[in-house]
């Protein structure tokens, strides 16, 4: 068994678990778009994609997740009595994986752990187990941290060698380091898997082939060559690669001590890097094999105490960076006892049919839509009303959390450190030449009326009505009035008028107090939002018998003054929609005459 964990940490979840679960998917070979199914269908050992998913996607952090893959030998695990649910395979990929999210999460108490996925897939005729590692720990209600199962380093690939070891000599699977299994010459992974895919349409019987004109895999063939014919010093193997691409325009354009680069001799276009025993310095094969074996086999006897190391060096560093005061203390679990009697950790069926998984799935989400329809309707009107209002609040206040947050640049849109002459403008560069394209609209119009020295009604957004002393006409052309400094980027700062718009940190209690106002008269909700009135002042406004009431707004926060004015401005909209539908009801019941 070899772990190998993905490049691939951020982007939407939906992009790794469609990778993990979906039963046809979309390959490149030989420069063709082609589907291509798996059958047995990817199974679902443990975790909820939709949760996992919905994790994933709400974290915060750039890098959101981490994915890796357990890939067996056909010699290693049978593959249909897996699928057929057999124990002893079963139990054995169980303790594996347990100890995989021990290590991944060490120190980490299993409440502040993420939800985690795992998925086989079997249509290679080998086991694959598929992780994915959301990136975050956290008990609920606090804030999250984010964790690098396998940050870079060799300090981390040593500690998943380790883990490697340990498994593969618990149960018995091969190993991958072992000298005796060295290949001569190691394709890309992405030539490895097109050839791989095309063996296996060739033995279904499809007509397939390898573009013989492409020189990345005619590279390929020619270092198969070599080595099949007896070459084994180094020199003569470059030697001959690169008298075969000769007629591509290609040759061994690079070397290093374990690899070599083909790739065109102009240097324009794509290369390919060729890895192996064949192309090593020779340090290796110098060893004697005997002597190889054996200083393996002390490896793999040492692997438990590094294991062992690794855990506690883990979770020490975990809950020193990570960890919160309420996080409880954990005992690390032992290597040994996770895999000699590994717990239940998967379903115990085979893989579905993709047919059946689908229909599962789908009566699945219908009867989950349906106890959600009936817990929502057994709620009492007040209650979803309550809820209602909390939502809206809570809206509210994130809105106003994120209009809170300190910008990274200023308010031209151009950078802080720019250099700028005394009016505000960025001195030269390429950025002094867009300076006119950063600017915002209303910017742009304080700097026209700044250079003019007089405002007009076509000028900003209504000229200078409205408009604060300091700028513009109402003051001579933007002269700087005293006792004012200005802003980081040359302007006045603009005070802020209460009397037109309350303060960010009020904008929810203005609304919190309206809406519960409008629930004590009118005894439901009604549709209420910020707007401007027929002065351009902005006031609030209450959706009401096809057309809104317009409440204004006051100094600061709402006073009993304020509330007890919009009750009573409330209170007369609701009677005189009563007035008007009695006598709806009274006209209703006059009979008719004719005149």
């Amino acid at each position: 068994m070899i772990l190998t964990w993905s490049k691939y940490q951020s982007g939407p979840a939906s992009g790794a678990i469609d990778y993990f679960l979906a039963a046809r998917v979309r390959k490149q070979l030989d420069g063709r778009s082609v589907i291509v199914g798996r059958d047995p269908a990817p199974e679902i050992l443990f975790g909820a994609q939709s949760l996992v998913g919905a994790y994933i996607d709400a974290l915060p952090f750039r890098s959101r997740y981490r994915s890796c893959v357990l890939s067996f030998s056909p010699d290693e695990l049978d593959v249909r009595r897996f699928n057929d649910g057999a124990s002893a395979s079963r139990t054995a990929v169980s303790g594996a994986l347990r100890l995989l999210l021990e290590m991944a999460y060490a120190g980490v108490p299993l409440a502040a752990r993420p939800p985690v996925l795992a998925s086989t897939h079997t249509h290679l005729g080998r086991l694959e187990v598929n992780l994915l590692l959301p990136r975050a720990v956290g008990l609920p209600g606090d804030q999250l941290k984010s964790i690098n199962p396998h940050p870079p380093g060799r300090e981390s690939r040593d500690d998943w060698d380790a883990y490697t070891d340990v498994v593969n000599a618990t149960f018995g699977w091969a190993d991958p380091r072992c000298p005796m299994r060295r290949r001569h010459i190691t394709p890309p992974s992405w030539m490895a898997k097109a050839a791989a895919e095309l063996m296996r349409r060739a033995e279904r019987g499809e007509q397939v082939g390898v573009d013989q004109s492409d020189p990345r895999y005619r590279a390929w063939s020619l270092c198969r060559q070599a080595t099949a014919a007896g070459l084994a010093a180094r020199d003569d193997i470059v030697a001959h690669v690169g008298a075969g691409l000769g007629p591509y325009g290609w040759a061994v354009t690079s070397q290093s001590r374990a690899d070599i680069t083909c790739g065109p001799i102009d240097g324009q276009g794509p290369r390919v890097t060729f890895r192996g025993a064949a192309l090593g310095d020779g340090a290796e094969d110098a060893i004697d094999p005997f002597d190889a074996m054996s200083a393996r086999q002390l490896e793999i006897a040492a692997a438990p105490k590094r294991l062992t190391q690794a855990l506690n060096r883990r979770a020490d560093f975990n809950r020193r960076n990570l960890s919160s005061r309420t996080w409880p203390d954990v005992i690390l679990p032992e290597p040994a006892q996770l895999l000699d009697r590994p717990r239940p950790l998967m379903t115990s069926g085979g893989a579905r049919s993709s047919l059946l998984g689908r229909l599962i799935d789908r009566l699945m989400r219908a009867l989950s839509d349906l106890v959600s329809a009936r817990a929502i309707a057994a709620l009492a009107p007040k209650t979803l009303t309550d809820l209602a209002l909390t939502l809206e609040t809570t809206c509210d206040d994130l809105t106003r959390r994120k209009s809170c947050q300190p910008s990274h640049g200023t308010p031209d849109r151009t950078p802080r450190d720019a250099p700028r002459t005394p009016n505000g403008r960025i001195s030269g560069g390429p950025l002094g030449r867009h300076h006119r394209a950063a600017l915002t609209r209303r910017a742009r119009d304080d700097e026209r009326v700044a250079a003019h020295g007089r405002g007009s009604t076509e000028v900003g957004r209504g000229g200078d009505a409205g408009r604060p002393s300091g700028h513009g006409a109402a003051d001579g052309g933007g002269a700087r009035p005293e006792g004012r400094d200005p802003g980081r980027d040359g302007r006045e700062s603009r005070p802020l008028d209460r009397n037109a718009r309350p303060a960010a940190s009020s904008r929810v209690e203005w609304l919190a107090v309206t809406r519960q106002l409008v629930l004590e008269v009118f005894g439901g909700s009604r549709f209420t939002r910020f707007g401007v009135d027929q002065d351009g002042q902005e006031c609030i406004r209450v959706a009401h018998d096809h057309e809104d009431i317009v409440l204004s707004l006051g100094r600061g926060e709402p006073g009993p003054e304020w509330c007890e004015n919009v009750r009573k401005q409330l209170s007369e909209a609701a009677n005189a929609r009563r007035i008007c539908g009695a006598d709806r009801e009274d006209d209703s019941h006059t009979p008719d005459f004719d005149l």
